[in-house]
């Protein structure tokens, strides 16, 4: 289609046809990176990304405490607290202080607070003989175990420690006498601690609050024909989420969260029908993980063999969403099989495809449902006519079932952005010396649920990010292999260019020279023939 003919089209079908384009709205979308070997075991995720997990040293070794920082890459490893043999690191805050738990060969376990270059085994207090660290808040207080044998029985009640003066700060009150089995698994900054207890007339534990204004531990009591509930976790508006159950075993759990005034609500009403093979609802087993600070709850799915991970914001949601509906790029397919936590910007720390550990990267992507026809017009951010950079428009020839148009359009170094949408190396080194600058501009386009012919596609880029604007083109990402696209139509004073499209990929706006494109035809004739060697 000659240019004038195109721009003619679009500035005609985008007053006629509006009408069969819904109107955009913003939507959450993940990209998930697979976690370094050397994190080993993961267990915690601050709000800067920050893994925390147990790692065996290669070449073997004890158990040991790592942290792994992706802003940097770096590693940094505990060691192990005098007198004993491993260490479990367990939860991390956003200073960087880690708490954990200490063994050694008797199977004598110690509660631990690490941070760079300080590792301390926690006092013992009261009548205990052996203490556990499971979670430190943002004042450095630990919330754990203490536990006494006494008589041949394990009495175990609740700590809270102050790590960083390396001091109790108080041990918990019991729900019964003597307290036969506490567990607390979170603290938030308020100083509330949460678990689980059993109540004095029955042996079966209960998910337990514990309020530092009252000096109490709360009951939160159990849903009706489960017979124990356990908390896992509290945020800071003091919700709290965990599970109930029957005692028989894991495939009658049920998720659960209680409001900031103790109301038990049920979660297995706003779960999804399980897909595939087990249609129903509600789900055998669901569990409530954690709850970040915005409201939104991570809840563990399980139906037989298959898992799924959820995410509910009550506030919010009507129903939970299955977070492989919302991976994308690369990250699309992938099973999601056991959820850990998830941190306040929304990044999801779990197990995924062969019980791999991965964080889940959140991104926003606005959306536009389109209807089915010829010549149909929809634009995203803004529309490419619009005041901001980023903006999008595309004609489609023809749609033949309807769909959504989704776009994410953003500025980023290459480190970042190759994690997110590419995880190719080859083809992070190849759009390295094509690209105008760092940060760059690029849009992630896709067409979700639908089918469509061709797309002329036009964006508006920002001109202060690149130089020469008549020698812009658009690397587009397709076939495992960059695909450079000469714009059909460039316009240096409204900062717009339109290419025409049958997928869509990233879409990364470059400036080769003529020499660059010929060493990357070199280059990858020699990655063929290197390929043919092997």
């Amino acid at each position: 289609m000659p240019n004038l003919q195109r721009a003619f089209c679009v500035a005609c079908f985008w007053v006629a046809l509006l009408g069969t384009v819904f109107p955009a709205a913003a939507e959450l979308r993940y990209a998930a990176e697979l976690l370094p070997p050397e994190i080993g075991t993961p267990a915690g995720m601050n709000d800067h990304g920050v893994v925390v997990g147990s790692v065996e040293p290669a070449g073997g070794g004890a158990y040991q405490g790592v942290k792994w920082d992706p802003a940097t890459g770096l590693f940094t490893y505990s060691g192990i607290p005098a007198g004993m043999e491993k260490f479990f690191a367990k939860d991390i805050n956003n200073a960087g202080e880690v708490c954990g738990t200490a063994r050694n060969g008797l199977s004598e376990f110690r509660a631990v607070y690490w941070e760079t270059g300080r590792l301390v085994m926690l006092p013992q207090g009261g009548d205990y003989n052996f203490s556990e660290g499971n979670a430190i808040n943002e004042f450095g207080y630990i919330g754990g175990e203490g536990t006494s044998a006494v008589e041949g029985f394990e009495h175990r009640f609740g700590v809270i420690w102050d790590g960083r003066w390396e001091s109790v700060d108080r041990t918990l009150p019991s729900s019964k006498t003597p307290p036969t089995w506490h567990e607390f698994y979170d603290i938030n900054d308020s100083g509330e601690v949460v678990g689980g207890a059993p109540p004095t007339d029955d042996f079966y534990s209960r998910a337990v609050r514990y309020d530092p204004a009252s000096n109490q531990l709360i009951n939160l009591g159990k849903l009706d024909g489960t017979e124990r509930s356990k908390a896992l976790a509290v945020n800071e508006s003091h919700v709290v989420v965990g599970y109930c159950q029957l005692a028989s075993g894991n495939a009658d759990a049920r998720a659960v969260y209680w409001d900031a005034v103790n109301v038990l609500h049920d979660l297995t009403p706003v779960l999804p029908p399980w897909p595939g093979a087990y249609p129903v609802r509600p789900y055998r087993g669901a569990w409530a993980r954690d709850i970040n600070d915005n409201g939104v709850i991570l809840i563990e799915g399980q139906a037989g063999e298959h898992r799924n991970i959820f995410l509910y914001n009550p506030a919010t949601d009507t129903e939970a969403v299955n977070v492989e509906d919302l991976l994308t790029g690369p990250s699309a397919g992938l099973d999601m099989i056991y959820p850990v936590c998830i941190n306040n910007p929304g990044q999801i720390l779990c197990y995924g495809d062969n019980w791999a550990p991965m964080v889940l990267h959140p991104y926003e992507v606005e959306a536009n449902q389109v209807a089915g026809g010829t010549d149909v017009v929809a634009d995203l951010m803004g529309g490419a006519g619009g005041p901001d950079p980023g903006g999008c428009d595309a004609l489609f020839d023809t749609v033949t079932q309807e769909g959504t148009f989704t776009g994410h359009y953003d500025t980023d170094g290459l480190d970042h952005f190759a994690m997110m949408f590419l995880q190719d190396d080859a083809a992070k080194d190849d759009l390295a010396i094509l690209l105008p600058g760092d940060p760059f501009q690029y849009w992630v386009l896709d067409f979700e649920g639908g089918d469509f012919g061709e797309a002329a596609v036009t964006l508006h880029y920002d001109d202060t990010l690149v130089g020469d604007e008549t020698a812009l083109q658009v690397a587009h990402f397709t076939g495992g292999a960059w695909e450079y696209l000469v714009p059909t139509a460039l316009d240096p004073v409204g900062n717009t260019l339109t290419v025409d499209l049958t997928s869509f990929s990233p879409l990364v706006l470059v400036m080769p020279e003529p020499a660059t494109l010929g060493l990357l035809a070199l280059g990858g004739l020699g990655v063929l023939l290197r390929r043919r060697k092997t």
